[in-house]
């Protein structure tokens, strides 16, 4: 029928997951970070991961590496 609304099923929703390019883009990056963040020395290491990927407050770092 014309107008009608037909309410979709939960599995015919679209998926939203990335798709194959997208998964394989981010996996290079995560990979090359890896590598950049290795080459670090360990102080400076920390210091990177806990602010930019643990999201910690550089003054709560800095008191705890002082």
């Amino acid at each position: 029928m014309r107008g009608e609304v037909v309410p979709l099923r939960e599995d015919a929703l679209p998926d939203d997951a990335p798709g194959a390019d997208a998964r394989l883009a981010q996996r290079r990056r995560a990979v090359r970070l890896e590598a950049a963040l290795a080459r670090l020395p360990d102080a400076q290491r920390r210091v990177v991961v806990l602010h930019h990927l643990q999201s910690v407050a550089l003054a709560d770092i800095a008191k705890d590496e002082g």
